[in-house]
């Protein structure tokens, strides 16, 4: 898979968790979980990669 793939999931996955799921209700805390799931989606490829590279 991509990296452009990737780095949309992350931002999407950022904005469904801090507009979707109203994180903005909970002011900087909410942001702070949004901003930590995009974060996960983006080291979790990061880590899918490194093993593929591996593998290779």
């Amino acid at each position: 898979m991509r990296l452009g793939r990737f780095i949309w999931r992350s931002y999407d996955r950022f904005f469904r968790a801090y507009f979707g799921k109203k994180g903005y209700k909970d002011g900087f805390l909410g942001f702070v979980i949004a901003y930590f799931a995009g974060l996960y989606q983006f080291l979790s490829y990061l880590k899918y990669r490194e093993i593929v590279r591996s593998i290779k």
